[in-house]
């Protein structure tokens, strides 16, 4: 069955800065009908005919929606001046549709006019029993910022398949944040053979993009293709225990160990908590960053990749917000 809800939020633009850097219209946290909220809209002048449209909207429904959509109109003293829209989909989700508590991105290009309000309306279907996204099944384990040219940089990193089920289609949303807002975002693939991240595998993504003058944080949000993966469970000590209970904060022995190219790393979170994984050599010199993010609570597994190590003995450290604990480790090449 299909449903449309709609809802109109007036707005006045109060400034005309058309630069890439600030936005020429923006609202958050606007109801977009029932169970519906976009949380951030920003409209930016993309070039002398098009404007570009970020959008990041919200469901808090009971049921998983099936092609959602939204449609962005605008509209000048009462009068409709442009109207455009887009499925979310294929987005966020890689046609998995939106699960309660989820939110998806959505970008635009519109023709440039003048508008001083906003009208957002979304559409859906309504199915139960279809795969469901694991945000638990993938990670991103590293990141990194370079300046390319002018407003430009290249953004490159590491992805990480954590379940024992080969993901199709991995990607990486990269999301730009100023005072909690999302005010752009980009996707890019992950370099994985035939497209496929196979269990415990990693893969790196890079892209190039415009950011702005000044913004807060940049998020990474990994994916894949949940159709062609299908529904993924993760148990056991193979990625992360969706319902485990740890009562430790541990580290076990790599294995291999002595080893040459790669060795696995298996820990245990006693409650979620921030936590940095490091290499150190004899010297105590830290020679890699094999992770430091934020982890849910349960057992972990990771590969460590050696191809940087020379041969010779060196320390892993696990370090979490009160607790730390080295192994010791040795590479043979």
């Amino acid at each position: 069955m299909k449903k449309i809800i709609a809802v109109l939020f007036m707005f006045a633009v109060s400034t005309s800065l058309f630069s890439y850097e600030e936005p020429i219209f923006s609202v958050n946290n606007v109801p977009a009908g029932y169970n519906y909220t976009v949380k951030d809209f920003y409209v930016y002048k993309y070039s002398e005919d098009y404007l570009q449209a970020y959008a990041r909207l919200y469901y808090s429904g009971p049921n998983w929606r099936e092609f959602v959509k939204m449609t962005v109109s605008l509209f000048k003293s009462g009068a409709l001046v442009s109207s455009d829209y887009t499925y979310i989909d294929y987005e966020t989700y890689g046609d998995s549709g939106m699960w309660p508590g989820t939110e998806s991105f959505i970008d635009y290009f519109i023709n440039k006019v003048d508008f001083d309000s906003v009208l957002f309306s979304v559409s859906y279907s309504s199915r139960n029993n279809e795969p469901k996204f694991n945000r638990n099944a993938i990670a991103v384990i590293s990141s990194a910022i370079e300046p390319f040219y002018g407003s430009t940089s290249k953004i490159s990193g590491l992805v990480q398949n954590l379940s024992g089920v080969s993901l199709q289609y991995p990607k990486v949303f990269i999301c730009v944040y100023i005072a909690d807002h999302m005010v752009e975002y980009k996707y890019t693939y992950a370099d994985a053979p035939d497209d496929s991240l196979e269990p415990f595998q990693i893969a790196s993504f890079d892209t190039y993009m415009d950011l702005p003058a000044k913004y807060d944080s940049i998020k990474y949000l990994p994916n894949y293709n949940v159709s062609l993966t299908g529904n993924i469970i993760i148990s056991g000590v193979n990625g992360i225990a969706e319902n485990l209970t740890v009562e430790e904060f541990s580290l076990s022995q790599n294995y291999p160990n002595p080893f040459n190219a790669s060795t696995t790393l298996r820990f245990s979170i006693d409650r979620p908590q921030k936590i940095k994984i490091e290499i150190y050599d004899l010297m105590g010199k830290s020679v890699m960053s094999v992770f430091n993010g934020i982890v849910s609570n349960g057992e972990h597994s990771i590969i460590i990749d050696a191809a940087a190590l020379s041969s010779g003995s060196y320390f892993c450290v696990l370090s979490g917000e009160s607790k730390r604990i080295l192994r010791k480790m040795t590479v043979i090449k």
